[in-house]
């Protein structure tokens, strides 16, 4: 079967935290009256696979269509050791604040943790209402310093606080505490993974009213205390034929750009990986493989790796702000 543009049916996700801000951009399938924290628009877990919305494979989940394709769909560049599709890709909407948790390395878990998997992630901040993060500890805290606050109760205070505004970028590294607060929306690209140590929820209880679990132990055999002084990414723009580009990040588990499209683009989609494409803003048409898919805000696809050529056309009435993902050493958006 001839590879075509996948366009991502997504999953839906029940949080404590999540509130109703992303039905602006998923009203027509938003399930009503429920507090949805989590938006998976690309997922290949045993917690949740997304599922194909066009073609000959709608319906199908990515789970599924990974089994069928295979390294078509995946590409070269990707390791062998884990049958699933290299990215997740997620919406989350924080009306209130996130637990305070961090997220072990692939390392830590060959070393600690055989059933788990890695987590490097990235964030992209859409919406922030006077919002800020958790990332990392203060200056000068230490394990003997974080045991002791723990004990106390008082970690939220050892936190660093840092402000943020739609467009900022942040890496999450495995081994970064970290927290997402009222009020902030962000795009989150990472390894498919949903290994999470939970150290901190503000006393939060479960539907039961019991005290939702903490990974203490597991959370001293990863976490980083190095103090990050700019935390924010500062990728540069780079004007284009086509509009704008910038190289968001580039390290061992992914590459990620962003762009405005003003104008039609035409790529080839490079053999060593597949693609993840976000629409942020604007609409328009993705054409490949015979497949034609309209997009819009919200709007997620995957471009699989023999997918060869790829043309993206924005609406006449305005441009496309666009985040694409694949593998690290592979440029993604190379005009042709």
């Amino acid at each position: 079967m001839q590879t075509y543009p996948l366009l991502s049916q997504p999953i839906f996700k029940e949080k404590i935290w999540g509130g109703r801000r992303l039905e602006r951009w998923f009203a027509d399938q938003m399930p009503a009256d429920v507090h949805i924290g989590e938006i998976w628009t690309i997922a290949d877990l045993k917690e949740g696979s997304s599922a194909v919305a066009n073609g000959p494979l709608a319906g199908k989940t990515l789970s599924e269509v990974r089994e069928i394709w295979g390294r078509e769909l995946i590409g070269t560049a990707w390791p062998d050791h884990e049958p699933r599709f290299p990215l997740l890709v997620k919406f989350l909407d924080a009306h209130e604040k996130l637990s305070v948790q961090v997220h072990p390395s692939e390392e830590d878990c060959l070393k600690h943790f055989p059933n788990g998997n890695g987590k490097d992630e990235t964030w992209i901040v859409l919406e922030s209402e006077h919002g800020f993060i958790y990332y990392g500890f203060q200056p000068g805290v230490d394990i003997n310093d974080y045991d002791w606050a723990m004990s106390l109760g008082a970690i939220e205070k050892r936190l660093r606080h840092v402000e943020v505004k739609p467009g900022d970028c942040f890496r999450i590294q495995p081994g970064t505490v970290h927290a997402i607060c009222g009020g902030v929306m962000t795009l989150e690209i990472q390894q498919p993974s949903d290994t999470t140590f939970r150290i901190f929820d503000y006393g939060r209880t479960d539907d039961e009213g019991n005290p939702r679990p903490m990974h203490y132990q597991e959370s001293r055999k990863v976490i980083r205390f190095n103090y990050d002084e700019n935390p924010a990414l500062n990728p540069e723009r780079v004007e284009t034929k086509y509009g704008a580009l910038e190289l968001l990040i580039e390290v061992e588990a992914y590459r990620i750009e962003r762009a405005q499209i003003e104008k039609s683009l035409k790529w080839e989609v490079d053999p060593r990986t597949a693609q993840t494409l976000v629409v942020l803003e604007g609409a328009g048409e993705l054409s490949g493989g015979g497949e034609k898919i309209a997009l819009k805000p919200g709007s997620t696809a995957i471009l699989p790796a023999s997918l060869g050529s790829v043309k993206l056309t924005p609406e006449k009435t305005g441009g496309m702000l666009i985040v694409i993902a694949g593998a690290s050493g592979a440029p993604l958006l190379h005009q042709t």
